[in-house]
């Protein structure tokens, strides 16, 4: 998963956690890599799961907040942050499309504003 001289992924050090908000999901993971900068500690990675249609001025406060609750909690630095985004239409719950939602559909309308 890392780029080149960057290290290997640890999958087994990966968990996952998932808050509901009322109308959209957010799915947080995370694992560690090796530095990048000589040191001895790992590095954290973050992945975000999220529908897409988030502002970039959005996005960047978002990974800024991240990143300083990742720092403070681990105190090594080199914080890595993913964002994957997924379209309604290719996502389900409960066998439903999220494009057929209503909650969903509102949800989107709003972060796009």
């Amino acid at each position: 998963m890392g780029k080149a001289g960057a290290g290997t992924f640890h999958p087994e050090t990966t968990a996952a956690s998932c808050s509901e908000d009322e109308a959209r999901r957010v799915c947080i993971g995370h694992g560690f890599l090796p530095s990048q900068h000589g040191k001895e500690n790992d590095m954290p990675v973050i992945f975000v799961e999220a529908p897409p249609g988030i502002r970039p001025e959005a996005k960047k406060a978002m990974v800024k907040k991240i990143t300083e609750a990742v720092d403070d909690a681990y105190q090594i630095g080199d914080t890595l942050v993913f964002l994957r985004e997924y379209p309604a239409e290719n996502v389900a719950m409960d066998g439903k499309l999220q494009s057929e939602n209503p909650k969903i559909l509102e949800a989107l309308k709003k972060i796009a504003q």
